[in-house]
């Protein structure tokens, strides 16, 4: 079974990408931080630990899909037989491009050329420190996930687009599925066992009429192609609309529709999927924390999110190189 890595990167120096992206922001009135502003594309200059672990802890990986603006690092291997460079033109309509819109790429990526039927979505930030097998992705010729259903709400009313997307992913969700109708179809799968602590969480929203959401762990997320195609053939103007948004929106949804919908078909092995990994989420106050964390290698997974409240990134990029020299210090033959 062939398994790809799909991987997003933007590099927020380069003069071309930020003129052309400062004049498509300037077009709209109102643009958030947390729609489009820098915080979105940053880079913590981390992008070789990530190949390195990919060869290390995961050698059996087919191909590697680098989802480019049109960039790429000065220390890229571009000749690696396991490496294909994707620019958005590539695989997006010309009508959506250009795009900065993170979740326009994503509900495009089974339009790449060569993409394997099962493949892995990893964000740039998304470390593997330690070894993986293919089965921690795959099994059955299923995407291993874990279906823990959760209820979406708004604790305050702002303009955090990413709770607006979970809503309005759940609206599309119980506009194609009768959540009662799959609960019976697949209950082995959703009050199951593996999922340990969570269990009573499916135990009572698996009595809801309607699909209430779910836990969408912050971790490389394996997806069947085939997935995406049925859903734009479900859904092609919300995707289009999506699809044709410069910029974040509150109305927009992204890769988690494709992974709900798999989800609630069926077409998944459960697993207890958040034990593979573990996200933090405040960079800047967890420092010591995530240093420990990577040179213990206490999981296969690291997430190093980034946040507007941190500003001292050099810093803060100088300590993780450290740590991440300490089991990952070796070149990969990804870099020149």
């Amino acid at each position: 079974m062939k398994i790809d890595f799909v991987v997003t990167w933007v590099d927020n120096n380069d003069v071309e990408w930020r003129t052309t992206k400062n004049f498509y922001a300037g077009l709209s009135s109102n643009i958030q931080e947390e729609q489009g502003g820098d915080l979105r594309y940053r880079d913590w200059g981390l992008l070789q630990y990530w190949f390195r672990g990919v060869e290390k802890f995961t050698p059996w990986v087919n191909k590697i899909h680098f989802v480019t603006y049109g960039h790429v690092p000065k220390w890229l291997n571009l000749n690696h037989p396991k490496l294909n460079i994707v620019k958005h033109k590539e695989f997006m309509k010309e009508e959506y491009l250009p795009t900065f819109n993170s979740c326009a790429i994503e509900i495009n990526l089974h339009k790449i050329e060569g993409l394997a039927e099962n493949f892995v979505y990893f964000n740039d930030d998304f470390f593997i420190i330690n070894y993986l097998n293919p089965d921690n992705f795959f099994k059955n010729d299923l995407p291993c996930d874990e279906a823990v259903f959760s209820n979406y709400f708004n604790p305050t009313y702002n303009q955090h687009n990413y709770i607006h997307m979970l809503t309005t992913e759940a609206g599309v969700i119980n506009q194609n599925f009768d959540f009662q109708k799959y609960v019976k179809k697949n209950k082995n799968k959703y009050l199951n066992s593996i999922y340990q602590d969570q269990l009573y969480l499916n135990e009572f929203y698996t009595k809801r009429y309607y699909f209430p959401g779910l836990y969408h762990p912050h971790l490389p997320q394996a997806f069947k192609k085939s997935t995406f195609s049925k859903v734009w053939d479900a859904e092609p103007e919300i995707l289009n609309n999506v699809s044709k948004n410069k910029f974040r929106t509150l109305k927009d949804v992204c890769q988690y529709l494709m992974r709900t919908w798999q989800i609630m078909s069926g077409e998944f092995e459960p697993v207890y999927y958040r034990k593979i990994g573990f996200s933090f989420g405040r960079t800047d106050q967890e420092i010591e924390r995530i240093k420990e964390f990577i040179e213990k290698q206490e999981r296969s997974i690291i997430v190093i999110n980034d946040s507007i409240s941190i500003d001292n990134i050099s810093m803060l990029s100088k300590q993780l190189k450290e740590s991440f020299d300490k089991i990952l210090k070796q070149k990969s033959s990804f870099e020149i």
